[in-house]
């Protein structure tokens, strides 16, 4: 089997192109047997995966649904909710406060015991940690 130049090795564990773009040098990087070293595709990326925790949805998926219907997904909060969040009278009745919230779907799956934090601390912590630490 023939091995080009670029993909040889050399004996700092660096290929000839990845050196001669240390020192800022243009080399034609092969990929496939057709030359990229066109400028306009040094800026190109591929998405080879997603994953997310979205308002509303379970997955991607349903994210591209959701935005391709228009669907909202915003929680508005009953005036019963909104009591029973204790939140003040004198706030809900602010023309400025909006009850409405994205909600993520079982967010009261968060397995306390796992992690070793007491029910008091889960009721108080910040959803996104809760989030941060099941990932």
């Amino acid at each position: 089997m023939k091995v080009s130049n670029e993909s040889k090795i050399n004996i700092n564990g660096i290929t000839p192109v990845h050196n001669s773009q240390l020192n800022g040098n243009d080399m034609p990087i092969h990929v496939n047997g057709t030359s990229s070293d066109n400028k306009d595709n040094k800026d190109i990326i591929a998405i080879v995966g997603m994953a997310g925790c979205f308002p509303g949805t379970k997955s991607v998926d349903e994210l591209w649904e959701m935005v391709t219907t228009s669907k909202n997904a915003l929680h508005r909060f009953t005036d019963k909710e909104l009591e029973q969040l204790d939140i003040p009278i004198s706030l809900c009745s602010n023309s400025n406060y909006v009850p409405t919230c994205g909600l993520l779907a079982d967010i009261d799956k968060f397995d306390a015991n796992f992690f070793n934090i007491s029910a008091q601390n889960v009721v108080n912590m910040d959803p996104q940690q809760r989030l941060l630490l099941e990932k």
